[in-house]
This record gives C-alpha cells, structure tokens and sequence, in this order.
C-alpha cells in the first residue's frame, strides 16, 4: 500500500511538472556559463629609499642632498619624490637645548618593473656611502610587490 501511494505520488509530481513545461514552451531559455583562469604575477618593485645628511654647515648638507638627487635622476629609473629639507640639528641635553650642525632628509619612491634596476640603486647607494662615509645613512622602507595593471 505504501508502494502505491508512493509511486501515485511521483506520478502526479511528473504530470504537474510537464504541465508546467508545456504552459512555460514559447519562453526561450539561454544559459551561459563564463569561467576563465589566470594566474596573477605581481610584477612591480615598489620601495621608497629615503637618505639623511649631516654636516657642520648647511652649504655642505645641500650640495650631499643635491648630489645625491643628481645621481638618482641619472639612473634612468622611474621614481617620484626628490624633494628635500634642511633643518638645524638640535637636541635637548641637560634640560638645555644644544644645536650642533645641520642634517637634511630626501626621498624617493620606486616603482620596479625589472630586478636589474634595484641593482643600480643599490651601486647608487653603495657610491654614496664611499665618498660622503658616516654623513649619510640610508633606508630602504615598504618594499612590496605590486599587480600592474
């Protein structure tokens, strides 16, 4: 009995389904599947590269910075940024206030598409250090690999 029941029930089940194709026929039905793959490669090198000065005289900390700028920009390397600033250096020792000479920062942000251009920064870097010694320190900040567009 249970049987009978059963199936009369998938019978009427069949029979209110093809009555709802045949009153739905004159719709047209299109389905489109899209699906496509790729793998993303990040491709660009972006870093910021920022170097500070100190000298005595605030003359000597300008031409290190302009320097500096002039060898960056002959690099041939997409950057932004080169703007600088000089400042007196002075610090607060035994609640008096001490200046001592002059310091100067200046940055560079880099946008990589090739490894070999990090190079030539990197000899830029290495150049800069060997002629002005212990009156430069640099840092290498937010290196990260970006998706170019």
């Amino acid at each position: 009995m249970k049987r009978l029941i059963f199936v009369a029930f998938i019978l009427l089940f069949m029979a209110q389904y093809s009555y709802a194709e045949e009153k739905d026929s004159n719709i047209t039905r299109i389905s489109i599947t899209l699906e496509e793959q790729r793998e993303i490669i990040p491709d660009i090198l972006n870093m910021t590269l920022s170097f500070n000065a100190t000298a005595q005289k605030e003359a000597e900390v300008l031409n290190i910075l302009g320097s500096i700028d002039k060898n960056i920009r002959a690099l041939g390397v997409k950057y932004s940024g080169g703007s600088y600033s000089i400042y007196k250096n002075c610090n607060w020792e035994n609640n008096k206030y001490k200046c001592s000479g002059y310091e100067g920062d200046i940055e560079y942000s880099f946008q990589l598409k090739e490894p070999t251009e990090q190079n030539k920064i990197y000899e830029a870097v290495d150049s800069f250090k060997e002629k002005y010694g212990e009156k430069v320190n640099y840092s290498v900040t937010k290196p990260q690999w970006l998706v170019s567009e």
